[in-house]
């Protein structure tokens, strides 16, 4: 009987499962269960084994993302963290699931064993991606403007004022009559001066909201540099 090596064997089965592995369209595809009995071969914990078990796994996360991709592409996508952008980009609460796209990461062996400095890379995106969510970037503001430096206040009451024309923007945009409703804009006249009323309402709420803000701010920093001064 012919006996082959276990480092031979390893190198077979490596063999067999990549070609399963590109050869599959999905996750359900049969050849990925193919792929899966072949490293169940090895029961070992042996590295190379294993990561072809992650590679399989993170499918399941690009899946659950709706990442529409090939195993092979998968394969092949050179800077892996690509893949984390997209689960990003396709999902709108997508940064919420933090834990979520870090084992995503760990399975994709991004930045290889360097934990510290994977953990670093894919946080880096997900708090780019929360700061887009107008509502988020909001709230991190106004703890900037609580609890942050004076010398900050200008440049962060700053910002406040244009995330707040941008939220107004947006609700703007939601009132405005889509294309195909312009030609009943005689019968819809009434409706349209109701919105128009409500666009009105929510500006002077803004500007109303933004003048206590920068009141309370302003006396905050009297506050502060009075207190400063009781200290010199």
């Amino acid at each position: 009987m012919l006996k082959v090596s276990y480092e031979k064997a390893i190198d077979l089965i490596l063999e067999a499962t990549k070609e399963y592995f590109n050869g599959s369209r999905t996750l359900t595809d049969p050849n990925m269960e193919l792929a899966k009995t072949c490293l169940r071969l090895i029961e070992d914990d042996n590295i190379k084994i294993k990561e072809e078990y992650d590679l399989i796994k993170s499918l399941q996360i690009l899946n659950e993302f709706n990442v529409d991709i090939l195993p092979l592409q998968v394969r092949l996508t050179v800077d892996k963290l690509t893949l984390i952008q997209h689960c990003l980009n396709n999902q709108r609460d997508a940064y919420k699931n933090r834990q979520r796209l870090l084992t995503l990461a760990t399975y994709l062996r991004i930045e290889g064993n360097n934990n510290k400095l994977r953990e670093g890379k894919v946080l880096e995106l997900i708090a780019k991606k929360a700061f887009e969510d107008l509502k988020v970037k909001q709230k991190c503001l106004w703890f900037a403007i609580n609890n942050g430096p004076s010398d900050i206040l200008d440049n962060a009451l700053e910002h406040m004022h244009l995330i707040e024309i941008q939220m107004l923007h947006k609700n703007l945009e939601l009132w405005m009559p889509s294309p195909e409703f312009k030609s009943s804009k005689d019968e819809e006249s009434d409706d349209s001066e109701d919105d128009f009323t409500d666009a009105m309402t929510t500006v002077k709420e803004i500007y109303f909201t933004t003048s206590r803000n920068e009141r309370i701010c302003s006396k905050n920093i009297g506050n502060f540099n009075r207190n400063c001064k009781k200290f010199r």
